[in-house]
């Protein structure tokens, strides 16, 4: 973020700033809509903010036009214009120019092609991702981002995201998979954030790191990737149920005890009928 003109508008970006990073899914720009009212500097943070909303975008996974935005792909700040960052789009070989406040697409430059045998192999791996998003993932909001090599290996994202403020309620699944060919290991970063706000402010963030077993062989020969893509699939599922078992426990024990207990009798006090009670008539003499 650059500098501004003074101490006390560098402390208020600094607080806009963190409290933009931390919005929940889908509410970054209420966050935002709150804080400009708040500071009454529009000029102040139209100068300043977008890199914020920028580094958002990125760090979860924001999608325009169906391009996941990642650090994986970002480039650059685009040369037109503070409010727009550039993106690496490896299906098409171009260069994304995004409005980060607005999340939409405002041009496309040509970009420099991959090496046939990197292309090759990163389309085939992009290519069984997108089976595996489209099998085991809802038709809605979820978005496989393109694969993309980074250094010697190749990163996969996958980001969802569900909005219901008519429930009062968000939330936001990112998965990245990276792994280079013939390494031990595939690695895998499962992100979860939720955002309950009825009658409350209840958050849940969540991340799990996983490690998959050794691709073995290449990855060109048929049929190689399978084991590969059923370990995603399983760690996937494995995740998730662990999630859904420990909140279904949370609820069964932790806020059991947090909840005021009944009498003896497991029957609620009618305390308008409390003069009709023995206790009631003593009280009611007194």
């Amino acid at each position: 973020m650059p500098p501004s003109d003074s101490p006390d508008e560098e402390r208020q970006l600094q607080i806009v700033s963190d409290f933009l990073s931390r919005a929940p899914p889908g509410e970054v720009q209420d966050v935002f809509n709150d804080l400009r009212v708040l500071v009454g500097n529009d000029a102040l943070l139209r100068d300043h903010i977008p890199h914020t909303f920028a580094d958002y975008h990125t760090t979860n996974y924001g999608a325009s036009r169906k391009l996941v935005l990642s650090p994986y792909n970002r480039v650059a700040p685009a040369a037109d214009s503070s409010a727009h960052a550039r993106f690496l789009d490896p299906k098409t070989s171009r260069y994304v120019d995004v409005d980060v406040l607005r999340l939409a697409v405002v041009a496309t430059h040509p970009a420099p092609a991959l090496p046939a045998e990197i292309e090759a192999l990163r389309a085939q791996l992009e290519s069984a991702m997108e089976a595996h998003v489209s099998e085991f993932y809802p038709s809605d909001g979820h978005t496989p981002g393109a694969v993309l090599p980074a250094g010697p290996a190749f990163v996969a994202t996958i980001v969802g995201s569900k909005y219901n403020p008519s429930s009062f309620w968000t939330g936001r699944w990112r998965v990245t998979w990276a792994a280079a060919a013939g390494a031990e290991k595939v690695q895998g970063t499962f992100e979860v954030a939720v955002h309950y706000y009825e009658d409350g402010n209840v958050q849940l963030t969540n991340t799990k790191e996983v490690l998959l077993p050794s691709l073995g062989g290449s990855w060109s020969a048929p049929g190689a990737l399978a084991p590969t893509m059923a370990g995603v699939r399983n760690a996937e599922n494995a995740y998730q149920n662990a999630i859904n078992a420990s909140y279904t426990e949370l609820s069964d024990t932790v806020f059991k005890h947090l909840r005021r207990a009944l009498p003896v009798t497991k029957m609620k006090i009618e305390w308008g009928s409390l003069g009709g009670y023995r206790i009631g008539s003593e009280l009611n003499s007194r």
